[in-house]
């Protein structure tokens, strides 16, 4: 059972007034009298609370923030510096995301290598393209070559790999090409 406290807006004052009439879980407040809940709150606060502790919510449900980028991160099976061994394990996870890009009608400007190293640092390199693109040779060139450059720069092995996309842009933001054109 879940502590009063748990309750968005329940504070250390309103749990102390709760406990005072015996109720210190949210189970506990669910199944309270409304009435003497007002008594001791008033009506509006009363009734927020029975709602709260009964899962009622009349907030409009509003969509987040539109995602600015997207990742996908793998343990290797070994610590490797073998570019070639690293990017044939991070390859399924390129197509994931690559897929999620696709499934999203998205496009990416920005990619970027990460390396978290055997001694748990963790290193990025980063390309950004002229125009976004959504082409999964683009994407995979760009991850081998970053990856190239992070094993060379670095003397430790790999212990996990990943690849970040950034800049998203979906198709009603995209100009067309016939749009140059005019």
């Amino acid at each position: 059972p879940l502590p009063v406290e748990k309750l968005y807006g329940v504070g250390p004052k309103t749990a102390q007034a709760l406990k005072g009439i015996g109720v210190g879980t949210i189970g506990q407040l669910a199944g309270q009298n409304p009435d003497s809940l007002e008594r001791l709150f008033g009506r509006k606060l009363a009734v927020y609370l029975r709602d709260a502790a009964n899962g009622v919510d009349e907030e409009p449900v509003t969509e987040g923030r539109e995602t600015t980028q997207l990742s996908r991160i793998i343990t290797l099976k070994k610590n490797t510096r073998d570019p070639e061994e690293i990017f044939s394990q991070l390859s399924p996870a390129i197509d994931d995301l690559h897929s999620k890009l696709l499934a999203e009608n998205r496009s990416f400007r920005t990619v970027s290598a990460i390396a978290i190293l055997s001694d748990l640092s963790t290193r990025t390199r980063s390309m950004t393209l002229d125009a976004p693109t959504a082409d999964l040779r683009m994407l995979r060139d760009q991850a081998r070559a970053l990856m190239r450059e992070l094993v060379t720069s670095s003397e430790k092995d790999l212990r996990r790999a990943g690849l970040r996309v950034a800049e998203l842009v979906g198709a009603a933001d995209q100009s067309s090409l016939t749009e140059y054109l005019e």
